[in-house]
């Protein structure tokens, strides 16, 4: 169980923040960073704020930084 929560705690900003507003805006948004996908949406629904996209690419780059948990 302490090896599934090491790998898991540092993905909790990222879960938060991808379902901080309706999905799938934050999921796509995320994607669209790491050029998986583009970052549209048809209407009625609505693409993530800038402040969100920001965010996402700050825990990005905080993810891709931070060492891998050991097993």
């Amino acid at each position: 169980m302490a090896a599934a929560r090491a790998l898991w705690l540092p993905l909790l900003p990222f879960i938060e923040a991808a379902f901080a507003e309706p999905n799938p805006a934050g999921l796509k948004a995320a994607l669209a960073l790491h050029g998986e996908m583009s970052d549209e949406l048809r209407p009625p629904m609505q693409p993530a704020s800038a402040a969100l996209r920001e965010r996402l690419a700050a825990i990005s780059r905080a993810l891709n930084e931070s060492p891998a948990p050991a097993r």
